[in-house]
């Protein structure tokens, strides 16, 4: 969503965007918009919000964030699944696995119907 502009749960353009918000309002009341990294480290994030569906991505907002995350948190070697469909498809666009109930692919942003 926030390359593309495009949801890919139901492939609507009405796309919101919480990435220009000051970095004190990011964090939201008691840090409830940040992940842990370690000890006094939190990484905000950007939010995009689908309106008609509602569905969230979030991003870590800054860098160096990401950086420290790549440091000290262990690296998942498989993938669980999607949580939900475990059924995929190829997308047209470029080819990534995604859930066949999906209207857009999350990675490009091309539509699937």
């Amino acid at each position: 969503m926030r390359e593309s502009g495009v949801c890919p749960k139901c492939g609507s353009t009405e796309v919101y965007a919480g990435d220009r918000m000051a970095p004190w309002v990011k964090v939201g009341s008691y840090w409830s918009n940040v992940i842990p990294i370690s000890g006094w480290f939190n990484a905000e994030l950007d939010n995009y919000v689908c309106g008609q569906c509602g569905y969230v991505e979030s991003y870590i907002a800054r860098r160096d964030r990401l950086e420290r995350i790549r440091r000290k948190w262990p690296l998942v070697r498989q993938r669980s699944g999607w949580g939900g469909s475990t059924r995929t498809r190829s997308c047209p666009g470029c080819g990534t696995a995604i859930p066949e109930d999906w209207k857009a692919c999350p990675y490009c942003g091309q539509p699937l119907t």
